[in-house]
């Protein structure tokens, strides 16, 4: 699939790895994940994702679904925000405005909503975990976590957990994927997109800076996790699979990850819930340190 790009726009590509890692590298902890270029890469096809560089900032297009995304880099004023998306328009473009944080937007609320229509987006906000508190899992809310870990510890002594191998786990991961996949019925198009981001990822492993974690019992990998650096100082969780005939291997690989990114990672995005009710629960069963709050801007008719 190929789609029109905006004028100085190009596809990203391995080539942009520096740049975009440049830009996203002293972000904060509220930085979005959808600026990792992990992701640019694994979902690049499916949302046709495109990039430029103008005056110090860092500008992402998602073809697929028309919006531009905040930019990184120098401060951007409303003012440079209203002439991207008139650029946009200019050129036959939607200039929809995506990943607008809330605290920027209501700074700003007067001078966009002179131009824009503002819409918040719960169903993209992301959870920002410490690393450390999810690898220990202290106090009375993550209790229920500790015991399936320990269950699973008790019924399965002869657990490894260690870190995954692009190359030589790559069958047993699709495997999995494919196995959650077929436990999912009320989202195909979400399930195939998210299938081939994981191809995608493999195909870009070392390129794309990704890294993993395997749950092996008795030599048989029972959950996976995939992630990268967002930051200098968060990780960034892009997916994350376990077999549901193994009780708690789900808690296992979300605390082994975290225990794999100790000392690299001071913080752990777990990305967005999309609106799923039970993702949106286990996301916030974890009791996260915060969460990212973004929304959208409409250009308002001219």
């Amino acid at each position: 699939m190929t789609v029109k790009l905006p004028a100085n726009f190009h596809r990203v590509s391995v080539k942009d790895a520096d740049r975009v890692r440049f830009f996203a590298a002293d972000g904060a902890e509220t930085l979005s994940c959808e600026y990792a270029f992990g992701n640019l890469m694994a979902w690049g096809e499916r949302y046709q994702m495109a990039c430029r560089e103008l005056d110090q900032r860092l500008w992402v297009y998602g073809a697929s679904a028309d919006f531009l995304y905040f930019p990184l880099g120098a401060p951007a004023s409303p003012q440079i925000l209203y002439a991207a998306s008139q650029a946009l328009r200019q050129q036959g473009f939607s200039g929809r405005l995506a990943l607008i944080p809330i605290d920027y937007y209501d700074r700003h609320r007067e001078e966009l909503d002179a131009w824009f229509t503002w819409q918040t987006s719960p169903d993209n906000f992301e959870y920002v975990y410490r690393t450390d508190d999810l690898a220990d899992l202290p106090g009375q809310k993550l209790s229920s976590k500790r015991n399936l870990i320990s269950q699973f510890e008790r019924e399965y002594p002869d657990w490894i957990s260690r870190e995954l191998d692009p190359v030589a786990d790559k069958a047993a991961v699709f495997h999995i994927a494919g196995a959650w996949a077929q436990n999912i019925t009320d989202d195909v198009e979400h399930v195939h997109d998210d299938l081939q981001a994981l191809i995608a990822a493999f195909d870009f492993w070392s390129e794309a800076g990704f890294q993993g974690t395997a749950l092996e019992v008795q030599g048989r990998l029972v959950a996976f996790a995939v992630y990268s650096m967002l930051t200098t100082k968060m990780a960034d969780v892009h997916f994350e699979k376990a077999l549901r005939s193994h009780k708690g291997s789900a808690q296992m690989i979300n605390r082994e990850t975290a225990r794999q990114l100790r000392g690299k990672a001071e913080w752990i995005n777990r990305e967005q819930d999309l609106g799923v009710p039970g993702l949106r629960q286990a996301k916030l069963s974890y009791d996260p340190e915060h969460i990212i709050k973004i929304g959208l801007l409409y250009p308002r008719p001219s």
